[in-house]
């Protein structure tokens, strides 16, 4: 289960819960936005669910299916190359 914190209190989400990229949303929603863009530099984790979000409206397929066929397919058929 992963911790939610939201209006000072922790909500439980359950792992099965976040399916899709955009069932992450919801972790994200309240957040504040702590500077302008451009003045500052702050790691975040919802900028990558964006990106899944988007990879997936552009690809036209899920990401765990974009992910499976461009990157996991393309890695594993690189180490096979390799250790031959």
């Amino acid at each position: 289960e992963i911790l939610k914190y939201s209006d000072d209190f922790f909500v439980k989400i359950s792992w099965y819960e976040l399916e899709n990229p955009t069932d992450y949303l919801p972790l994200f929603e309240k957040q504040k936005i702590k500077f302008k863009p451009g003045e500052r530099f702050s790691y975040s984790n919802g900028g990558f669910v964006f990106l899944a979000i988007l990879i997936e409206r552009f690809a036209g397929t899920t990401y765990r299916e974009f992910m499976q066929k461009n990157i996991l397919k393309q890695i594993v058929q690189l180490i096979s190359i390799l250790i031959k």
